[in-house]
């Protein structure tokens, strides 16, 4: 989507508004009510703080999520272990 456009421009304040940030916020942040319709809202309340990089913010947490779940750093793991990081293997 744009959010992801614009990363790629440089500008890191937007936050992706999809399932995927939806899922994070309800397993994270433990934002239960979090869905697609109010994923932005939700997500700007959280990240506000880290103005003007909340992108930058969300995506290291995310990431630190993702590695988490696969045992160790992506760089370290088994690759087997990548599909650990996908939403099939997250029940939030």
């Amino acid at each position: 989507g744009v959010a992801n456009a614009l990363q790629l421009l440089g500008h890191y304040s937007q936050i992706p508004a999809d399932s995927e940030t939806a899922r994070h916020l309800r397993q994270a942040h433990g934002l239960r009510s979090c869905t697609l319709e109010n994923v932005r809202a939700k997500a700007a309340a959280v990240y506000a703080r880290y103005a003007p990089l909340q992108f930058v913010r969300y995506w290291t947490e995310l990431w630190r999520t993702y590695e988490q779940r696969m045992g160790g750093r992506a760089c370290d793991v088994d690759p087997e272990r990548y599909r650990l990081a996908t939403a099939a293997h997250m029940s939030v």
